[in-house]
């Protein structure tokens, strides 16, 4: 047989040429993903915070947990349907200058709940803390709570999703006054944007950037609850960690 001479023919009558073939391009496709997954959980650290040695560790770890839990494969189906569980790391800024002239920064943790009732959008609710420094030293902690819709830009088929996202956001900046806490609320609108690279079916890496404008109207603290009039005040958040999808 003439077809059994060309290359084509090999492919498709040695089955041990063929096994070797699927094994070589198996193991390529896991060291690109493995490679494009370290670029983009570097990329990642550096967006939620270069000051300090410790949080790259956090994100060393965080990469190495993703690499041993991948495993892709060439018919795997990317779905974002169903429930999704997913923890962060949060580096953010904040400004609210009728009260402080100064921008402030921090590193918190968040834990973010979505359900996707098709390929497209998913509903989603996030809660996060972090804590803002300040140049004395007595920082205090900033929370957000988002609840909202999620829409994906990206095919069902491809590991790598783009989505935008939009949210009302709850906020609260809790201060440790003496022996007792002073609490600034109130809330705004969310809109933000990110990405889903899937290692295997049910977990992805997931990075993203929310901005939130709103207003403070509240301060309470001893039992004494006094409205403000609305004061401006702009967060910004960088949210990278892992998306599980349990459905999956």
């Amino acid at each position: 047989d003439q077809g059994a001479t060309t290359p084509l023919g090999c492919v498709r009558n040695c089955p041990k040429s063929n096994a070797i073939d699927m094994y070589l391009i198996g193991h390529w496709a896991k060291a690109c993903s493995i490679a494009t997954t370290a670029v983009f959980c570097m990329g990642g650290g550096l967006l939620i915070d270069i000051r300090t040695r410790m949080d790259m560790k956090k994100i060393g770890l965080l990469l190495l947990l993703v690499v041993l839990v991948a495993d892709r494969s060439a018919d795997a189906q990317y779905s974002t349907k169903g429930l999704l569980f997913r923890p962060h790391l949060v580096g953010a800024k904040w400004s609210i200058n009728e009260i402080d002239e100064h921008d402030r920064s921090g590193v918190g943790l968040g834990l973010g709940v979505a359900y996707g009732v098709s390929e497209r959008f998913s509903v989603f609710a996030d809660l996060s803390g972090v804590r803002m420094e300040t140049e004395a030293g007595d920082g205090y902690t900033l929370g957000h709570f988002d609840l909202g819709v999620q829409v994906m830009m990206t095919r069902e088929d491809t590991p790598f999703k783009v989505y935008f996202d939009a949210s009302a956001t709850a906020r609260t900046a809790r201060f440790a006054i003496f022996d007792g806490k002073i609490d600034l609320t109130g809330s705004g609108g969310t809109f933000g944007f990110g990405m889903f690279y899937f290692m295997s079916e049910s977990v992805a890496v997931d990075g993203g950037v929310r901005a939130t404008f709103g207003n403070i109207n509240e301060i309470s603290g001893g039992g004494v609850v006094l409205d403000l009039t609305d004061i401006r005040a702009n967060s910004t958040r960088v949210n990278f960690g892992i998306a599980w999808f349990l459905s999956h």
